[in-house]
């Protein structure tokens, strides 16, 4: 009995640690998006989206930008398209979504899905 005991004591344990690994993986944002994305759309010029490991940041005209912490990544892949949510929260733990796709090969754009007429591509 007391075997038994130990060896579903340890399951928890390896499975409670393996949980722990997984889920702090799934908060980093992915390396092929990091870096500043901008567009050329006329109302957004002075405006640009910044993904850096667990930080998202928007410009949000002139030298004014809005930081948050990235709480979650989730990814679809759909071949050259993949499906982003990014959950995220300010300061003040205020919780947000960004969705996204963003198409791989040449020439990478995102496409934000509440703007989805612009397209970011990556700062040269």
């Amino acid at each position: 009995m007391k075997k038994i005991i130990w060896w579903v004591s340890g399951l928890i344990l390896i499975a409670g640690l393996l949980v722990f690994v997984l889920n702090r993986g799934a908060c980093r944002i992915p390396a092929k998006l990091n870096g500043m994305w901008v567009t050329t759309a006329v109302d957004y010029t002075d405006r640009y989206l910044f993904f850096q490991d667990e930080s998202l940041v928007f410009g949000t005209g002139g030298n004014t930008r809005d930081y948050y912490h990235v709480n979650r990544v989730r990814e679809e892949d759909n071949g050259p398209e993949i499906h982003y949510i990014i959950d995220y929260e300010n300061d003040q733990k205020a919780k947000h979504k960004l969705k996204f796709v963003f198409t791989q090969g040449h020439n990478e754009t995102i496409k934000v899905s509440h703007l989805d007429d612009i397209l970011w591509t990556r700062k040269k």
